[in-house]
């Protein structure tokens, strides 16, 4: 659908592979801890924007969700906190 593409791009376009080549790193936002990257996207369904970590956001994004609870945790098993790969997070 068009709220996934939209935002699948934004989080490839607002990230760079690492060094490593592993991870890719969020180069946007990031939180007041500069710990996690952050973005705003409008929410598909309450039509509102909404501000999140991005990797919370990837996990949507390639899980095709719409939302994701705030009590589930998101925890990089790369354990750098701006990788972005979905791949690297687990629920």
């Amino acid at each position: 659908d068009e709220f996934l593409t939209k935002y699948r791009e934004k989080v490839h376009s607002g990230s760079a592979p690492s060094l490593n080549g592993q991870c890719r790193i969020w180069t946007g936002a990031r939180s007041s801890n500069n710990k996690y990257g952050v973005v705003c996207y409008k929410h598909p369904v309450k039509n509102k924007w909404v501000t999140m970590h991005v990797h919370r956001l990837s996990v949507m994004l390639h899980h095709g969700y719409h939302e994701l609870v705030a009590s589930i945790v998101a925890s990089h098993l790369c354990h750098n906190t701006l990788c972005v790969v979905s791949e690297h997070i687990t629920l």
